[in-house]
């Protein structure tokens, strides 16, 4: 009796440590709600996140020039002020803090030939310079020609055209 004590005890030990063994196992493959104690706690790391005028692709300032030659006829002329009043009405914030300027030039006027032959312009242009540091991209806007006709599709396609150039789109 003595000897089936000892093998039944043993038996028993063995099948705990099978039983350990198995639950040790089956518990490094399931997944852990609880993660170690260095990670619970881990150290609090600040990470800078740049303003919207810092994201790389927003220029610092969009430059708005218009040319136009000597005194205009009134049809012409027309489309400069619209121009000046799609920039006053619709960016008046962004033309207060310097992001927007708006410029309007003879292109006839001798003063004025370095820029025209920079934005080699016809006498008649519209140009958004984008500028980042000392870098400027110049897009020409040559679209509105073909709505002059058209007063309002025209101040809404330079409205659009100036908001993107704003976003960096352009």
């Amino acid at each position: 009796m003595k000897k089936s004590f000892k093998n039944t005890s043993y038996l028993i030990l063995a099948t705990l440590a099978i039983v350990g063994l198995l639950a040790g196992c089956s518990s490094q493959t399931a997944t852990s709600t609880t993660p170690p104690a260095a990670v619970t706690n881990p150290p609090t790391t600040t990470v800078p996140v740049p303003a919207p005028s810092q994201q790389s692709n927003l220029p610092d300032r969009v430059d708005v020039v218009y040319f136009q030659r000597g005194k205009p006829c009134a049809c012409i002329a027309v489309i400069g002020e619209n121009i000046q009043a799609v920039v006053l009405k619709d960016f008046m914030e962004e033309s207060t803090a310097g992001k927007l300027t708006y410029t309007l030039l003879d292109s006839s006027d001798r003063a004025n030939i370095a820029i025209v032959r920079k934005y080699n312009t016809p006498p008649f242009g519209l140009f958004l310079t984008l500028v980042k540091g000392t870098t400027e991209k110049i897009v020409p806007v040559e679209e509105i020609w073909a709505m002059t006709g058209d007063e309002a599709k025209y101040k809404e396609y330079v409205k659009n055209a100036i908001a993107k150039s704003l976003k960096g789109e352009m």
